[in-house]
């Protein structure tokens, strides 16, 4: 298997269209639900004992379906109806 280095992966995915635009428009990083996922990738990020330098952009999407995905180049996309259907951070955050 051929690895990338995240330098590429961030070109690659930067000329991509965003394969996240089919769910719907993201919601403005001042939402509360952005916010709050936002605060759970800090964490997540934290925890990354060595970052090799993803420079993570979140969407989320205001969705009823209940996803989540990771992209190349550091691209999260939460949609709302997982935030709706999860108990807590740490579900959201495992799923």
């Amino acid at each position: 298997m051929k690895h990338f280095s995240v330098k590429q992966e961030v070109e690659w995915s930067a000329k991509l269209p965003p394969s996240w635009a089919q769910f719907g428009d993201p919601l403005p990083e001042s939402d509360p639900s952005t916010q709050a996922v936002q605060a759970i990738l800090d964490r997540l990020k934290a925890a990354i004992p060595d970052n090799p330098g993803y420079p993570f952009k979140l969407y989320v999407i205001k969705n009823k379906e209940m996803n989540a995905m990771a992209l190349p180049g550091g691209t999260v996309v939460v949609l709302t109806g997982l935030l709706e259907q999860a108990d807590s951070p740490e579900e959201v955050a495992g799923f």
